[in-house]
């Protein structure tokens, strides 16, 4: 089934997930979580740890209806949990994944820094004429979201089109976001804010610097290494296999909502919950990256909220996930897919979420929060031998 995709990310600041602010909130891109704290140890997995999990995912707090798809990696191997209509699929289903893509993004611009090929200090009009800020906008200020530019998504204008499946190039969504005045001056002390834009230009820098796409490069440099086939760069290749169906706040299916192009770098991946998984294990534990870029990976900048921000790499401590952790990823939310993946370092566990539904327990997305964090929290739980409440 081809699809429409675009990029994502929101939800409850408390907990997991940052709101990205969009004015008319159905097309938000999210982060997560921060900085440090104790954690408990991962229990022993056997059948009865299995079932508990099984158990609080079907939580009777979320409606039955609402499908999700989770993976757990640790020492015993990989598990899978689905429930709703997600029982139906095979676990090769496609899901969108939102501002998981960021991930992706910001772990080629290390490997292109790696390469000598580009500076974290480099100012972006190096690559990308007549950007806010000039020379004093550096490369890490796109990474960590401090470069004070305005989000493209929240322009009402572009929300309207993306209704209309306009199709953009990436120069336009610029245009978008630079015809508003920046929040802040770039790298401004005790300045954070979550901005698409910085992703869009991110990857225009790495087109500019390979003279390829970033689909060629994504492919080439990390998920054929990965051995990653069942991940793909929506509207760049085609997609291999059947995508979840994601009901969207209307009703309809939010695959098809939007032209990839509207998202590109900031949120048009799609990928198995498998692959989600073995990513975020992969970039948390350091098995991909050099241990120089694995460090610049893990400087996180304070968001003046409940955790810090690296590059694309949010971490939380343990009172973000009611008493477990410290744990790093992102999450991603778009039109009827809302994703979650964590690493968890002091027990070498990775546990990763995509709820395919835009369903809440207000209103639903956009207007009221999804069931990705309290979903999570059914997992993390009894994996982590705590009493499951029932979703969060």
């Amino acid at each position: 089934m081809r699809q429409r995709t675009n990029a994502g990310s929101s939800s409850p600041r408390g907990r997991l997930v940052l709101a990205a602010t969009l004015l008319a909130a159905w097309l938000t891109l999210s982060a997560c979580g921060s900085g440090d704290g104790g954690g408990s140890p991962a229990p022993a997995c056997d059948a009865a740890q299995t079932s508990a999990i099984e158990a609080s995912f079907a939580a009777d707090a979320i409606p039955g209806d609402v499908g999700a798809v989770a993976v757990v990696k640790d020492a015993c191997g990989t598990r899978y949990f689905a429930r709703g209509a997600a029982r139906d699929l095979p676990q090769t289903a496609l899901h969108l994944l939102g501002s998981n893509t960021k991930t992706y993004v910001a772990s080629l611009v290390l490997l292109l820094v790696e390469d000598g090929e580009l500076a974290l200090s480099d100012p972006v009009t190096k690559w990308i004429a007549d950007v806010p800020g000039g020379d004093a906008l550096r490369v890490v200020d796109l990474l960590h979201h401090t470069s004070g530019i305005h989000d493209y998504t929240s322009d009402p204008a572009y929300l309207a089109d993306t209704l209309r499946h306009r199709s953009y190039a990436p120069r336009e969504l610029l245009d978008i976001a630079f015809g508003h005045e920046p929040s802040f001056r770039p790298g401004e002390a005790g300045r954070w804010e979550y901005s698409n834009t910085n992703y869009v230009i991110l990857g225009m820098i790495i087109e500019s610097v390979t003279g390829r796409s970033v689909a060629q490069v994504l492919r080439e440099r990390i998920l054929t290494p990965l051995g990653a086939e069942a991940t793909f760069f929506a509207g760049a290749e085609p997609l291999v296999g059947d995508v979840a169906y994601g009901r969207s706040f209307l009703g309809t299916n939010g695959a098809d909502f939007l032209d990839p192009s509207a998202a590109w770098c900031a949120g048009n991946v799609v990928a198995t919950i498998g692959d989600l998984a073995d990513w975020a294990e992969r970039r948390g534990n350091g098995s991909f990256h050099s241990p120089a870029m694995q460090a610049e990976l893990l400087k996180g900048v304070p968001t003046g909220l409940d955790f810090t921000y690296g590059a694309a790499l949010v971490m939380v401590d343990a009172s973000a996930l009611d008493g477990n952790g410290p744990a790093i990823g992102h999450g991603g939310d778009t039109v009827g897919y809302h994703s979650l993946a964590y690493y968890f370092p002091e027990s070498n566990v990775t546990i990763a979420l995509v709820v395919d539904s835009d369903a809440g327990p207000t209103t639903g997305f956009p207007s009221g929060a999804t069931y990705l964090a309290e979903l999570y929290l059914t997992i993390v739980k009894p994996y982590f031998g705590k009493a499951a409440d029932g979703g969060g």
